[in-house]
């Protein structure tokens, strides 16, 4: 019995994370303002919904997309017009430059960011910033 009660207890442990997992086909684990406001957790699961293209209308990747818009346009509203500023942020940067070669237009940034992330992820290979 003791044997049971610890592999639910590593179980619950390592499904603790859940955001890491594949999403589920049927409810989201986590709401759009939960993805805003938990950063890493959007971009890993947005990288995993990009990824797989069989996840792109499940809930979870749903979220995760309408998160990263909504933090995106929190960061864009604080930092003006510029949206260079956002990318310094290598995870946000790697996030939009993946979103950018997404095929659906709804999904996909604009191209005044797509060029503003591809141009700082240029100055940094080069080791300019």
């Amino acid at each position: 019995m003791r044997k049971i009660m610890l592999a639910i207890g590593v179980m619950a442990i390592w499904n603790g994370g859940s955001a890491t997992a594949s999403p589920s086909r049927d409810r989201a684990e986590h709401t759009v303002s939960w993805y805003a406001a938990h950063r890493s957790e959007d971009v890993q699961v947005l990288h995993e919904c990009q990824n797989d293209r069989t996840f792109e209308n499940y809930p979870d990747c749903k979220n995760a997309a309408a998160g990263d818009e909504l933090y995106t346009g929190k960061q864009r509203q604080a930092t003006g017009p510029d949206s260079s500023v956002l990318f310094t942020n290598g995870p946000l940067r790697a996030a939009e430059l993946a979103k950018c070669k997404l095929s659906n237009p709804r999904i996909r940034p604009p191209k005044a960011d797509c060029d503003a992330a591809a141009r700082i992820q240029t100055e940094v290979q080069n080791g300019k910033s």
